[in-house]
């Protein structure tokens, strides 16, 4: 097996920017964490659920506690780590991400994964997937809404799955907006929850560092005084307080944190794919797959 000298030499050499950035390093890597804005994937091989970790449920509670789940990817706190290796060694800090929307016209989705219920071509529509269901499901729900699954927020899946076909265009069976019957509408909830939780997440972790409702408002628009008002209410009340000490209790059972992006084992594939290539052709064993 290769020495540890040998792997961050081989590191250094095929994953940094240049040079200079890889000797200010000292040995250490940084993959391009750009690649983003798409619907994560799912996979079941042990050499990327060993690299990337999973996705995890995006309860409202975990995720609210522990900022677990896919995000949306527009974290505008700028809080979600940095990018980039500077000369000093140091990460240089991550630039606040601009804030996502929906965007104008309607894209013609001409695959979908049958399994996942995810789009799959065209490739550079599907990539952007992700995000875009983060933004229609700010656009179309409350941030203080709850439980969009329940008997009673029928009307909100409703709109939510409306406004997703007014954003593409599904072809076939696919175009059906039944909320069951079409696994594309029935994920697309699924995905709506999580992204739920995210944004309450992302409200919740401007009000801790400070911000206050003009910040706020600025990050998410559609946030209004009287929206920011109650949900700050309902941080004070006892049981939001005891879902959050349940939600960090259900956290620390996870194994480890995920590193994946909002675009999930599709966005980073190709990235260790583009890794595996280099070890080969290095002559160094992978040590990926020893795990």
């Amino acid at each position: 097996m290769a020495s540890q000298e040998q792997l961050e030499t081989h590191y250094n050499k095929y994953f940094f920017r240049s040079e200079e950035d890889a000797a200010a390093a000292g040995g250490g890597g940084d993959e391009d964490h750009e690649m983003e804005d798409a619907a994560g994937g799912s996979a079941d091989e042990p050499s990327a659920a060993a690299r990337g970790g999973g996705e995890t449920s995006g309860d409202e509670a975990s995720g609210a506690a522990g900022g677990g789940g896919e995000t949306s990817g527009d974290d505008p706190s700028g809080a979600a780590g940095s990018s980039g290796t500077g000369t000093s060694g140091s990460k240089r800090p991550r630039k606040a991400r601009r804030q996502n929307t929906v965007a104008t016209g309607r894209d013609t989705i001409t695959e979908v994964d049958a399994a996942s219920g995810l789009p799959v071509e065209p490739k550079d529509v599907a990539k952007g997937y992700g995000n875009q269901l983060a933004a229609i499901l700010r656009e179309v729900i409350n941030l203080n809404e709850t439980d969009l699954r329940g008997k009673n927020k029928a009307h909100l899946r409703v709109q939510l799955i409306a406004r997703l076909h007014s954003r593409y265009k599904f072809l076939g069976d696919y175009a059906s907006t039944h909320e069951t019957e079409n696994i594309v509408n029935s994920q697309a909830l699924l995905k709506f929850t999580k992204h739920l939780s995210s944004y309450k997440y992302m409200v919740r972790k401007l009000i801790a560092d400070g911000k206050g409702f003009e910040e706020v408002h600025s990050a998410f628009p559609h946030v209004t005084q009287a929206d920011f008002d109650a949900f700050v209410a309902n941080e004070e009340l006892q049981a939001t307080k005891n879902r959050k000490v349940w939600g960090k209790e259900i956290r620390e059972l996870n194994i480890g944190n995920h590193n994946l992006g909002s675009r999930g084992y599709e966005g980073k594939e190709p990235y260790w794919a583009k890794e595996d290539e280099a070890y080969i052709n290095a002559g160094i064993e992978n040590p990926w797959l020893k795990l």
